[in-house]
């Protein structure tokens, strides 16, 4: 959605490459963060196996695709209107 936003924002020629480095310094920054987390959370599972059985209900697919949509058209629809 962020994108979907930042490509209807007007911007300068030479803004270009220090968005871009900010942008993977952002990655960086939230991949190192999920990285800790991960093991700080994996820390605390014991290694006993466990079987979990999930049924998928058809209607899922259509649902989380509608939700979707509708969620990028509201944030195109703030872009154009900023």
């Amino acid at each position: 959605m962020v994108a979907s936003i930042a490509i209807t924002m007007p911007t300068h020629y030479e803004d270009i490459s220090s968005s871009i480095g900010n942008f993977a310094i952002g990655v960086m920054i939230a991949t190192l963060i999920a990285l800790l987390y991960s093991i700080v959370v994996l820390k605390k599972i014991s290694d006993a196996p466990t079987v979990v059985v999930v049924r998928k209900n058809r209607y899922v697919n259509i649902t989380e695709s509608v939700i979707f949509s509708v969620m990028v058209a509201i944030a195109l629809l703030v872009g154009i209107i900023l």
